[in-house]
């Protein structure tokens, strides 16, 4: 029997709180251990997605038990992301200051690459998924959810750039000035988010 929109949004929402916890929890371990703040940033990012699909679980659920929790779940939602997408922003920018104040350079480590590699490559299936299920349930906050996953790519494509540079020229600057640009990316996207669901 083949499922209907909400439980097809359900089932991509499960999916990606399990991606998002698990790429998340060893992107900020293995970015600590490497010294990477722009890898930090970006698995710090992808845990905040993760806060967002949480309370689309909820919704959904709600939604397939007949509960009326609609339009309010879809603004806690938005809200949720956008909130701890914002104070995300706010910590690389103050970490990311304080990295390129003292010099400090981000170790070469393969495993870092990977991460950021598979974020890249993963991340924006789950987004054309969000995007696909958003226009048919409908859901506004799923559709907002898809533009953070989208970024969360962004993020991990600088994110690769910074690790790139530093890794070839010993670049010291690259990956703090990586995890500034994410920062200023994260930052302009959940004011905007919080903006918007203000007005709707």
């Amino acid at each position: 029997m083949a499922k209907t929109p909400v439980e097809q949004a359900l089932q991509v929402s499960y999916a990606a709180i399990v991606w998002t916890l698990v790429s998340g929890v060893i992107g900020v371990v293995v970015g600590v251990s490497a010294a990477s703040t722009a890898l930090v940033g970006t698995s710090a990012d992808v845990l905040a997605d993760m806060a967002s699909s949480a309370v689309l679980v909820w919704r959904f659920r709600a939604e397939l038990h007949g509960h009326p929790v609609g339009i309010k779940a879809e603004h806690i939602a938005e809200r949720v992301a956008a909130s701890a997408l914002s104070l995300v922003a706010i910590g690389i920018a103050i970490a990311a200051g304080l990295r390129l104040a003292s010099g400090d350079t981000a170790e070469e480590s393969p495993l870092t690459l990977v991460i950021a590699i598979a974020s890249i490559v993963v991340l924006p299936v789950f987004a054309v998924a969000k995007y696909r299920l958003a226009a048919t349930v409908p859901s506004a906050a799923l559709k907002m959810d898809g533009h953070i996953t989208l970024v969360g790519a962004g993020m991990a494509a600088i994110t690769l750039v910074g690790l790139a540079l530093t890794s070839a020229y010993g670049w010291a600057w690259a990956d703090p000035s990586a995890a500034l640009a994410i920062a200023a990316l994260a930052l302009a996207v959940g004011i905007r988010t919080l903006i918007a669901s203000e007005q709707s």
